[in-house]
């Protein structure tokens, strides 16, 4: 058995005949070699960093390279590490496979699957800069996932016509109290939002990014093609400048109801619950914001190449693949 520590240079152990040890027996004991490995270096005094030195001079390094809400991610992370993983000036090696298991048994008391899973994926991050320092021999998060859980698929497909309900709705259900006129202003810039989840298969912050520079007059949908520019001027694997089609019907809409939103509309917050007090009241089966652009991309693939599909949506073919694409009821019909 074979590895190579962060020096570069090439260790090799003997753990047995071949054939009397399977792979995750193997696994097991390069595991314990490592760590055993980690602990002689320690008590050699080798040149490490305490934990707390090393994470301060992580964040001030990675500030200037992510955007401000994930390296405030990253600060909440290392917070969490630091409070529940290391004891006082110990160093950053300190920190073993089966300490790491604790700590995300810990916070899996703390919050939901798919925040533990987000917090995972940021130490894995964190441990692969440590080990590429040298700071430690192997990362101690590797063995855990960082994936989010997936619920049973629920492929939603969503009609116009449950579109219009739930939209006409927001817009129809006019206050009757002075104080009332906030709530309406929400609704109405949430009945813009699913607008445009259903008519461009915006991503749900695209679509309340969107809506918010409708409402307030920047931009106009009267062509048919809308730049979409990255939330915060920051581009990421998800949130990347494109060009999207402009449906005629979407257009006819906005040109409809434009003036009465930039009027009386704002950018809507909690679109959640909006949305699903909204098919509550009207009797429609409930969809997400991701239903919407699961359809418009079933939708789109019907009659335009996959390619340019892809780029209207922001998204790879792979992508398109795994989540989006999938078989309707009109399909069958």
């Amino acid at each position: 058995m074979s590895w190579t520590d962060p020096t570069g240079k090439r260790i090799r152990r003997g753990i047995g005949h071949k054939s009397k040890v399977n792979r995750r027996t193997a696994k097991a004991r390069r595991l314990e070699l490592q760590i055993s490995l980690n602990e002689n270096r320690g008590q050699q005094g080798s040149a490490r960093s305490p934990w707390v030195m090393w994470s301060e001079r992580y964040l001030v390094n990675r500030t200037a390279e992510l955007m401000p809400k994930t390296i405030a991610m990253h600060h909440q992370v290392v917070r969490l590490l630091t409070e529940n993983a290391y004891r006082s000036h110990e160093l950053v090696m300190a920190l073993t496979p089966a300490r790491a298991n604790d700590v995300v048994a810990s916070w899996r008391t703390l919050v939901g699957p798919a925040t533990v899973a987000k917090w995972v994926r940021i130490a894995k991050t964190v441990f692969t800069h440590a080990l590429n320092e040298g700071e430690v021999l192997m990362n101690p998060f590797a063995h855990i996932s960082g994936a989010e859980p997936t619920p049973a698929q629920r492929e939603r497909h969503v009609t116009i016509e449950d579109v219009t309900k739930v939209t006409q709705y927001l817009l129809e259900q006019k206050p009757k109290t002075a104080a009332g006129w906030e709530g309406f202003k929400t609704r109405a810039g949430v009945a813009l939002m699913v607008q445009l989840g259903y008519w461009t298969g915006m991503r749900t912050g695209e679509c309340r990014h969107t809506a918010g520079i409708l409402i307030h007059g920047h931009q106009e949908l009267d062509e048919d093609r809308y730049i979409l520019y990255p939330r915060g001027e920051y581009e990421t694997t998800k949130q990347k400048q494109r060009v999207i089609r402009i449906e005629p019907t979407l257009r006819l809409w906005w040109k409809q109801h434009g003036k009465y939103l930039q009027t009386m509309g704002k950018k809507p917050s909690n679109p959640y619950r909006v949305v699903k007090d909204a098919m509550e009241v009207v009797d429609v089966e409930p969809f997400t914001f991701a239903d919407l652009r699961r359809t418009r991309d079933v939708i789109w693939h019907q009659t335009y190449p996959s390619h340019v599909c892809n780029v209207w949506l922001g998204h790879s073919e792979r992508v398109a693949q795994k989540h989006y694409l999938s078989v309707s009821e009109e399909h069958y019909s």
